[in-house]
């Protein structure tokens, strides 16, 4: 029995490529949010933005580590293998937000602006990394 990577060496250097522009994009956009939020509000206000980010940016991590590790699976199991990884994901970010505001460590408001910036630096990598793939095939 031979070992066998679960993911083509094309995918698996798409996907590293995937996940650090997505790093960079985020903590570029987290240290410019939470320095605006910062003069803006106060240190709070960053602190939360900053969290937030944190968490946005991991769980765009992971999401991608699913994709990654699911390409090389049959359609059956990969389609149980990210259900269950996606639920988990929302499980897991949920869970880390409600202990972060019952504590009252950081507001809501904070958190969710934090998050919702990782979403949108990420969908920006994601759209230039694929029109960037789309004028080379051209």
């Amino acid at each position: 029995m031979e070992y066998r990577p679960a993911v083509s060496s094309g995918a698996a250097v798409a996907a590293a490529g995937a996940a650090s522009k997505v790093l960079l994009y985020c903590l570029v956009a987290g240290l410019f949010a939470a320095s605006l939020a910062w003069i803006w509000k106060g240190a709070h206000a960053g602190a939360g933005i900053a969290a937030g980010f944190a968490v946005g940016t991991l769980n765009s991590l992971w999401l991608v580590s699913i994709a990654r590790r699911a390409v090389g699976l049959t359609s059956e199991k990969a389609g149980r293998f990210v259900l269950v990884r996606y639920q988990l994901r929302f499980a897991v970010t949920a869970v880390i937000f409600f202990i972060l505001v019952a504590w009252g460590v950081f507001s809501p408001w904070a958190l969710v602006a934090g998050l919702s910036g990782s979403l949108v630096a990420t969908i920006t990598a994601m759209i230039r990394m694929a029109r960037k793939e789309a004028s080379k095939d051209a």
